[in-house]
């Protein structure tokens, strides 16, 4: 499955490391399953994953893990992915 996203939201995913291979629904460089959406705040990822990957747009807060790559909320907002 190929997904698009909006080129504005592109242009300010200035940190991706993975060459937006997400939006061929490639995960596999990343574990980032979405648990639940939080807006312009990010995607909290599921907790029981193992994240095996370096990547600028991941935090923590408290016992979750944040997401807060542009695309990849823009995934979940549009797709659900």
């Amino acid at each position: 499955m190929t997904f698009k996203i909006n080129r504005e939201v592109l242009d300010s995913t200035k940190k991706c490391l993975h060459d937006f291979e997400c939006l061929n629904g490639n995960l596999d460089n990343c574990s980032c399953s979405a648990h639940r959406y939080l807006g312009v705040g990010g995607v909290i990822l599921k907790n029981d994953e193992k994240i095996n990957c370096f990547c600028d747009y991941l935090t923590t807060r408290g016992h979750s893990l944040i997401c807060s790559c542009p695309t990849r909320i823009e995934l979940l907002d549009k797709y659900n992915f």
